[in-house]
């Protein structure tokens, strides 16, 4: 009854959709967005295929890190791949893939304003470009075209999250029709699945967080970009080391502890700032607020083309290494994830993966990352309230040596892939 309902619902939003299309292109007159969006639209890729194996519906670049080793482990084994997105920043990244699997990768974007039964000039549709038998979602992109796609496909749905949702009334029937619709899910987190059977999907459920092996592969390869990082740390030991990755400059507030500011002066602590913004800006506004609690911090920066600029402070290290983050995490023990003080936490997988103690803000609402270490080791991540107690709250950590075996969860992690991927190749 649910699905029923679902089904009906969508397919009245897509008949009104295909009606709008001649309001969309009018509007595009006077809209520039519009306008812009209806460029994107119509863009298309020179060549196609016939036939391909799997489809994929990204919506954005973090679903696509959600599903990268599936698409490029497909990839390398010889298998067609359909690309279908909605967001343009993905556009740099898929025509990088694309040009690196030539006739093996295809992309459409997803029509959401020029969508038609007919292809013509000036609209199209998914389902008469997708070849593959089956069509794999990430997350949450449910319009009315793709929610008939996802019935008529025996969709897979990936990194599927209840968290926040409503799992009882109306929106409880709602999302139980709609999740209905999937052959398989894989949940974000092991808590959700447990919101799933308790909305009453009780079939093909099972937790797997695909990005944890795309971190896992980046952590394997160690980059020389990181260097002056790495000799920087070197005359630490490991629990003299404490990292602030994607900090904010609201957080520099750790500064006000006088334990550390003691600590700092008698150079034993090595305290790495990442900021989440590389950029001049960024940096000046840290520093200004870092200086409220130190007027005369002179910390050592090592700038984005690894050029080290040495401070007074040289146990204080602001790192503006780009694109290197994730792996950085495994020079040190105990890291603090930015954000969590603000809108919502960064993420908090790639410092964990690594074998690192997290601790992070109470703004964890929208992070399933977090929902996922709490499961499995609680005893690994911390809420620190305000960041002025990190310091504290990490000096009580460390004494309690807490460990994680990441070659014995590397390989737990390494053979269910494995079998999921059996499974897509049967």
């Amino acid at each position: 009854m649910a699905q029923l309902f679902v089904i009906t619902i969508h397919l009245l939003l897509f008949g009104l959709q295909i009606l709008l299309v001649p309001l969309w292109y009018l509007l595009g007159i006077f809209s520039s967005k519009v306008r812009k969006r209806l460029v994107f639209e119509r863009m298309r890729q020179s060549t196609s295929t016939d036939r391909a194996d799997l489809s994929f519906e990204i919506s954005s670049q973090g679903e696509l890190e959600q599903v990268a080793p599936l698409i490029t482990d497909s990839l390398k084994s010889g298998l067609i791949v359909q690309l279908l997105y909605s967001s343009p920043s993905l556009n740099e990244v898929i025509i990088k893939m694309e040009k690196q699997w030539p006739l093996q990768l295809f992309w459409k974007r997803l029509p959401l304003l020029t969508l038609f039964p007919l292809n013509t000039p000036f609209t199209s549709n998914s389902w008469s470009w997708l070849k593959a038998p089956r069509l794999f979602f990430c997350r949450y992109d449910f319009f009315p075209e793709l929610v008939l796609l996802a019935k008529l496909k025996g969709a897979f749905l990936f990194s599927a999250t209840l968290k926040n949702k409503a799992l009882s009334g109306f929106a409880g029937f709602y999302h139980r029709g709609l999740y209905s619709l999937f052959e398989r899910i894989y949940t974000a987190s092991p808590m959700d699945v447990e919101r799933f059977k308790s909305l009453g999907i009780k079939s093909n459920i099972d937790f797997y967080d695909f990005r944890q092996i795309q971190i896992l592969r980046r952590l394997d390869h160690q980059m020389e970009t990181l260097r002056p990082l790495e000799k920087l740390l070197e005359v630490y030991s490991r629990d003299q080391r404490l990292m602030m990755g994607s900090c904010w400059p609201f957080e520099m507030s750790v500064f006000e502890s006088p334990q550390l500011k003691e600590d700092i002066a008698q150079q034993k602590i090595a305290l790495v700032l990442a900021p989440h913004k590389l950029g001049e800006d960024f940096l000046a506004e840290l520093l200004v607020e870092a200086r409220r609690y130190i007027p005369d911090l002179s910390p050592t920066i090592i700038h984005r083309d690894g050029r080290v600029e040495l401070g007074k402070d040289s146990s204080v290290i602001i790192s503006l290494l780009p694109g290197v983050l994730c792996e950085a995490y495994s020079l040190v023990d105990h890291t603090f994830v930015g954000g969590g003080h603000g809108r919502s936490v960064h993420s908090l997988l790639e410092p964990w993966l690594a074998g690192c103690e997290v601790y992070c803000g109470p703004k964890t609402h929208r992070s399933t990352e977090y929902d996922l270490i709490f499961a499995q080791r609680p005893d690994m991540i911390h809420i620190v309230e305000d960041p002025s107690h990190l310091y504290q709250t990490f000096l009580e950590s460390k004494m309690k040596e807490v460990l994680l075996d990441t070659e014995m969860l590397k390989k737990n992690l390494n053979e269910k892939y494995c079998k999921i991927m059996d499974e897509f190749n049967a």
